[in-house]
């Protein structure tokens, strides 16, 4: 896994590298991630990206408003970038870009004009390289997720809205998607959706199954009503964000329970959070939240059972004011 971080906010994507920060004050050393001279933060931010530029004086722009508009899922591997980019600067339906070159380039839009066309993405939502090399695409506006495997130039369908509407694998709003290491596939589908709920395809049998659904009793702590970004940890605990019911929880891959890691019952504790989007665990088990509703980050270090605060909003030690806060990588 990279041990980049990422913030996912509104219009400017803003990358601070941990090396170039050394001349700012003691604790906000203490609260960058120390994961390796590899590690760094990107923040996209709502603002005017200027004035953060000389707050630290480590802050570089990598993309401002004359690349995207409404950035909302940022994912970078190695040396490769990429954004899905909700509603593009021209307030269009969203398209999916890459850094090569030092260029952003399209690789996804909707010109075709076609929402059946494979290649035409509607307001997407995750980009995700898997460790294969697969690329994939959340395409939330017309009901899909689409790959391009490793070394081929073509797309192909995950899952759709096509079939029959009670197969597990039929989506509506899907959301986020995350592949782990041995390949399988898990896919949030919510917002809009009747059926909101977390799938998985195995690698072992091919097989779809249901991870978390809005079935069963309000108070289950799977119970789940707008699922937003997943992530599964190296030990293949699997973590989902519930932004309706405004919690992160948490399914042990040791014993197959469920656990609330944060959520809005108490506005007095270090974890309590209004609107999650984000979430990212490292190798070493520390825990990242990013929540729109504060907005703030919040990180849980493996050794330690206390929540520790990374950024806020009106903090200027963190580039400037942080707002809709929509992922942490």
């Amino acid at each position: 896994l990279d041990v980049s971080k990422i913030v996912n906010l509104q219009y400017f994507t803003i990358q601070q590298n941990e090396d170039a920060c050394v001349k700012v004050t003691q604790n906000q050393l203490d609260d960058i991630p120390d994961e390796g001279s590899n590690s760094g933060w990107y923040i996209n931010n709502t603002s005017t990206g200027g004035q953060y530029l000389s707050v630290t004086g480590c802050w570089t722009i990598i993309a401002d408003e004359n690349d995207v508009g409404y950035p909302i899922d940022f994912y970078k591997k190695n040396n490769r970038m990429f954004i899905a980019d909700y509603i593009d600067i021209n307030l269009g339906f969203g398209r999916v870009i890459e850094k090569t070159n030092g260029n952003w380039n399209i690789i996804l839009d909707n010109s075709a004009g076609q929402s059946n066309n494979i290649y035409d993405v509607e307001r997407p939502t995750s980009v995700f390289e898997a460790p294969n090399g697969d690329l994939y695409v959340v395409s939330s506006s017309n009901h899909k997720v689409i790959r391009k495997p490793s070394g081929q130039s073509t797309w192909e369908i995950v899952v759709d809205d096509s079939g029959n509407e009670s197969a597990i694998e039929y989506v509506r709003d899907p959301h986020n998607v995350f592949v782990t290491e041995n390949n399988d596939i898990y896919i949030s589908i919510g917002g809009g959706s009747s059926s909101a709920k977390v799938i998985k395809k195995s690698s072992d049998d091919n097989n779809w199954s249901i991870v978390a659904d809005n079935s069963g009793d309000t108070n289950d702590i799977n119970y789940i009503a707008n699922p937003w970004n997943i992530f599964v940890s190296e030990n293949n605990d699997i973590y989902i964000i519930d932004k309706s019911f405004q919690k992160v929880i948490k399914k042990s891959s040791v014993d197959s329970s469920w656990s609330i890691i944060a959520d809005n019952t108490n506005n007095t504790s270090d974890n309590y959070v209004r609107s999650p989007g984000g979430i990212f665990v490292t190798e070493s088990g520390d825990i990242y939240i990013g929540d729109e509703g504060i907005p703030k980050v919040i990180k849980k270090s493996s050794n330690d059972s206390s929540w520790s605060l990374i950024a806020e909003t009106n903090t200027s030690n963190y580039g400037g004011n942080l707002n809709y806060i929509e992922g942490v990588k």
